[in-house]
């Protein structure tokens, strides 16, 4: 709903680690500044699969598995991750804790450009021209914090916490730190 991008990069996908990077994503300020009532993972396996679930149930969070489907590696959300990993971390192997922090240094520049400098556009819904051809109707841009905040389900801190964040932030020092 928002379009607020969190991403980090794991050794591999151990099932420990994997809850482990999602559990340090809610506790994060700069990570996930609101609260998660779902997650949805995709591709991963049997073993990861229950790690999470024991994560989610353990925190209330609804958890849907999703098995592996090449069809949804064309939905919108993966697409946006693909142009993330494509763009900015290329598709090399990060075999060393070293280049792991290095990308995931990266990541946080990245993530804090696009959170509260990027406008982005939602498709709101569909339409027919003068031919009758279906087109899509796309809302006004907007950042992901503006949206955040817009929906509303921030406390007045959480919110101020941003804003100060935000405010912190040199979007020219980003692009040359990126």
């Amino acid at each position: 709903h928002t379009g607020w991008v969190f991403t980090r990069s794991l050794a591999d996908n151990a099932p420990d680690r994997v809850a482990d990077i999602l559990q340090w994503a809610l506790d994060e300020i700069t990570g996930i500044p609101f609260w998660v009532n779902a997650v949805e993972l995709s591709n991963a396996c049997e073993r990861v699969h229950e790690a999470v679930g024991s994560w989610a149930r353990a925190l209330d969070i609804h958890y849907s598995p999703v098995p592996k489907d090449h069809r949804r590696d064309r939905l919108p959300e993966a697409s946006k991750h693909q142009h993330l990993v494509h763009e900015y971390g290329f598709v090399e192997r990060y075999d060393t804790e070293e280049a792991r922090s290095a990308l995931n240094h990266l990541w946080r520049a990245v993530n804090d450009r696009l959170n509260f400098f990027t406008p982005i556009r939602k498709p709101v819904a569909w339409s027919r021209d003068s031919a009758g051809h279906r087109k899509r109707i796309y809302d006004d841009p907007a950042t992901p914090l503006a949206r955040l905040r817009d929906a509303g389900v921030m406390s007045p801190v959480q919110e101020a916490e941003l804003i100060t964040y935000r405010n912190s932030l040199n979007p020219a020092r980003l692009s040359e730190e990126i």
